[in-house]
């Protein structure tokens, strides 16, 4: 199995950061979303029945995930790649880059 993949879990109630949960929110969700717009990253959301993931499509950078997942899901395909892209942090805001590496010290557990 791929190393990145032994290291992550899909989480049905959210992140553990540090002994401190994490939620998944609209609100962290949003917040996602404004940074992979700020690393020129399209987010979609889409029916179908597909796994979540992201491609890079004529030369952009495109998110598609399954519009029909729950909250929790949607927010942790976004951490997933969001860490497997290893992000250039100068690109983002201070707040952004803060997030970015708290996520980046949250382990995910069920």
């Amino acid at each position: 199995m791929d190393k990145f993949w032994e290291k992550i879990a899909v989480v049905g109630v959210g992140l553990k950061l540090n002994a401190v949960q994490l939620k998944a929110t609209k609100s962290l969700q949003t917040k996602l979303e404004d940074i992979f717009k700020a690393l020129e990253f399209h987010v979609r959301y889409e029916r179908g029945t597909f796994k979540s993931g992201y491609c890079i499509l004529e030369d952009q950078n495109v998110i598609v995930i399954n519009k029909f997942y729950p909250l929790e899901s949607k927010v942790n395909v976004l951490v997933n790649i969001l860490r497997s892209i290893q992000p250039d942090l100068a690109q983002l805001e201070p707040s952004q880059a803060k997030l970015v590496r708290k996520l980046n010290q949250t382990e995910l557990q069920f």
